[in-house]
């Protein structure tokens, strides 16, 4: 029960890191001139403490937040939480 109970409170640290995420992918448009970012490292400083730093801490708890480009050509924020629970946010429609 406790391990289930400490997978669900990290899918909430990734849920909250995604809405932290989209918001520096905001940002990063209103300082570029409405450019999108292309990797996720393209918003390093736009988080507080940096992508790295993001949580949830712990090496049995690793996420993975990456930005993805579609075969559509599309772009995507990606947020994947240890239990491997999936958060998306399109950052620009098919090409």
């Amino acid at each position: 029960m406790y391990k289930n109970v400490t997978e669900k409170a990290a899918d909430r640290v990734v849920e909250a890191n995604h809405r932290v995420l989209i918001s520096a992918v905001q940002m990063y448009r209103f300082v570029n001139d409405l450019k999108d970012p292309s990797d996720i490292e393209d918003l390093d400083e736009y988080v507080e403490g940096g992508i790295e730093n993001l949580g949830p801490k712990g090496d049995e708890y690793k996420a993975e937040y990456e930005i993805e480009e579609r075969p559509d050509g599309s772009l995507v924020l990606v947020s994947v939480a240890p239990s491997g629970t999936k958060f998306e946010y399109e950052i620009t429609e098919k090409q």
